[in-house]
């Protein structure tokens, strides 16, 4: 169902608040803006602050951290070399899926091991393999989009440290590098910002260290990405008046204007490929794999894929 976003989003985030930077207005949950949360992926943050029961909303959190404790114990287990990113958000959400990086040397034992304790291999790409038991579980070997890396496996791995969860051992990259990570994703995979993407970044610059952040971006040539999602963060800032460190990095960043009406936002596709195209140009790694991934996808099936994407409302 198509719903009127225009500066509706305002009150979705004023209820929402930032998770440890600002609290929530406590409003009535509305049938309009519950279906904009969930257009946002905050629709549990969104439950949360209007006081309701959700419980399928939180069974599926629940889910998500168990099948992420039982994979890293079996990675750990194994001396697997690994991150998880993406996926653990510094607040409590209902990610689709379970995002891991993985290096070649590791990956088609990190499926054998899964395979062995009930994950069915579902999908493989020339950088992901997909396994599923009651969660989806990608085995990443790059970020990538179309069977084209927009990040480097090797570059982000250097920034991984482990992390506590429930009690468990949790490989996971740093906050600068998840922040870009985030980022990246939410422009060359997505080519939208979600007001997920929006609180995810706000809090991990609070607890991250902005400069590194801007080095991580240009070592591995996201720049001109960051700064299409800052801009984007930029205009919701000007009108949810919060002071947040991501003001900072906007600052030194100093990324170009957009609009932006309602949230998600979606990026014109004159700008995707753009920043794309200049992507390929100077980044070898994408530039070695894009004509391979250009002769594999011509098919009608991908074509249909691909204007799918371009007009979706979330993801």
């Amino acid at each position: 169902m198509l719903i009127s976003q225009e500066n509706n989003y305002l009150a979705l985030l004023n209820a929402i608040g930032i998770p440890g930077v600002r609290d929530g207005i406590k409003v009535f949950l509305t049938q309009e803006l519950f279906s904009l949360a969930r257009l946002n992926k905050v629709q549990l943050l969104y439950a949360q602050s209007t006081a309701t029961v959700a419980e399928d909303l939180m069974n599926k959190h629940t889910q998500t951290i168990q099948t992420i404790i039982e994979v890293a114990h079996i990675l750990n287990t194994n001396n697997i070399n690994y991150a998880v990113f993406k996926t653990i958000k510094p607040f409590i959400s209902t990610p689709s899926d379970i995002d891991i990086l993985v290096p070649d040397v590791d990956l088609q034992r990190a499926k054998i091991l899964l395979s062995k304790q009930g994950y069915s291999n579902v999908t493989k790409d020339r950088f992901c393999i997909t396994m599923q038991k009651k969660t989806n579980v990608d085995l990443y070997l790059h970020p990538s989009v179309a069977n084209i890396p927009y990040l480097n496996r090797e570059i982000l791995m250097r920034y991984k440290h482990v992390t506590d969860l429930q009690g468990s051992k949790i490989s996971v990259l740093s906050n600068e590098a998840e922040f870009i990570a985030v980022s990246s994703h939410s422009f060359y995979k997505e080519q939208m910002v979600t007001l997920n993407d929006f609180i995810t970044l706000a809090i991990l610059a609070e607890i991250g260290d902005l400069k590194k952040i801007s080095e991580i971006a240009e070592e591995l040539i996201v720049c001109d990405a960051v700064l299409m999602v800052l801009a984007v963060c930029k205009n919701i800032m000007q009108d949810f008046q919060v002071p947040l460190k991501l003001l900072g990095l906007i600052e030194t960043m100093d990324p170009p204007h957009i609009d932006v009406a309602k949230m998600p936002y979606k990026f014109p596709l004159r700008a995707v490929l753009k920043t794309m195209l200049n992507k390929i140009r100077t980044d070898r790694q994408t530039r070695e794999y894009f004509p391979k991934a250009i002769l594999a996808d011509l098919s009608k099936r991908h074509i249909l894929d691909v204007f799918k994407h371009l007009t979706r409302e979330t993801y």
